[in-house]
């Protein structure tokens, strides 16, 4: 009859999880070299193994994507196009403005002393 709803789930699930492999990848190769990520950390492996894992990865992301799309999985493409429509709606109509970032100095401050706080005022340690 059709391809069954567990075949489908599998294939998103499957692009998806390489899509979220891809994005940090896609990003760091952008970054690295520029003042916001002028230094590797302590894994350092080098530029140019850096970049060639990475084009590998996002080579093996497209892959994945052409495959898991193919018949009879080929309603994984409209769920993965539908899930990005949906998600640029949901991130421009509502989420945009309200999203501030991680939490940087004063306010990571701020918040340790209340936790501090919170636990003398019940009696830890805070061990």
């Amino acid at each position: 009859a059709g391809t069954s709803a567990y075949t489908i789930v599998v294939s998103c699930t499957v692009i998806f999880l390489f899509l979220s492999f891809t994005v940090p990848i896609v990003l760091g190769m952008m970054a690295w070299g520029t003042p916001k990520w002028d230094k590797m950390g302590p894994w350092n492996m080098g530029r140019g193994i850096f970049m060639l894992f990475g084009l590998l990865s996002i080579v093996s992301m497209i892959l994945i994507f052409v495959i898991g799309i193919q018949p009879p999985n080929d309603w994984a493409l409209y769920i993965t196009v539908g899930f990005f429509i949906l998600t640029a709606v949901v991130w421009f109509a509502f989420e945009r403005n309200r999203f501030q970032g991680p939490p940087l100095g004063d306010i990571i401050a701020a918040r340790q002393a209340a936790i501090k706080a919170a636990e003398q005022a019940v009696g830890e340690t805070g061990h």
